[in-house]
């Protein structure tokens, strides 16, 4: 991935009101990035600006967008950012990381290579790592992909410019998948 690799943050929802306010489903957990004059691309690769945000209710007003049939038009579309304006504006505390940077990792548990992480699933509130198992592993009988929880209980580390995730006792888990 490079930084202007496009990231899905949200999807419109349908219109709300006559003053082209929009409902916004985010898949992000940067909220504040959706502030006033952000800009955002959208299917197609047409750019938008935001007017404002309302996070209690989720509703978005784009500018140039200002009747329910203007805002109709933007129903159902995705809404993306780059890697780069992501990075710019989403602040991270420690030991937190984009999935981006996460995702095509190694993954060891202790010393034992377990595979690389294909992508991140949210269920409920915690974050699963998709794991395409290394071929030994596959060789033995073991499963093909399996997942860990992204859990203190299972991790241990994460160095960032080797892209190595050091997980405890997640052998056990590829084992019983």
């Amino acid at each position: 991935m490079n930084d202007k690799t496009l990231l899905q943050v949200a999807k419109i929802g349908k219109s709300v009101g006559l003053r082209g306010e929009l409902k916004l489903h985010i898949s992000s957990d940067f909220k504040d990035q959706f502030c006033t004059d952000a800009t955002f691309l959208i299917d197609g690769g047409k750019e938008i600006v935001i007017d404002y945000f309302r996070e209690d209710n989720s509703l978005i007003k784009f500018k140039n967008y200002n009747s329910r049939e203007d805002a109709k038009t933007l129903t159902n579309k995705n809404l993306f950012t780059t890697i780069k304006e992501s990075r710019e504006h989403c602040s991270l505390n420690q030991d937190q990381y984009f999935w981006f940077d996460i995702i095509g990792s190694k993954v060891f548990d202790r010393d034992i290579y377990l595979g690389d992480i294909l992508e991140i699933e949210r269920i409920a509130d915690i974050d699963y790592l998709i794991i395409r198992s290394d071929d030994s592993h596959v060789n033995k009988g073991l499963s093909k992909r399996f997942m860990i929880p992204y859990i203190k209980k299972y991790i241990d580390s994460f160095d960032l410019d080797n892209k190595r995730l050091s997980t405890v006792d997640t052998y056990l888990i590829l084992e019983s998948s």
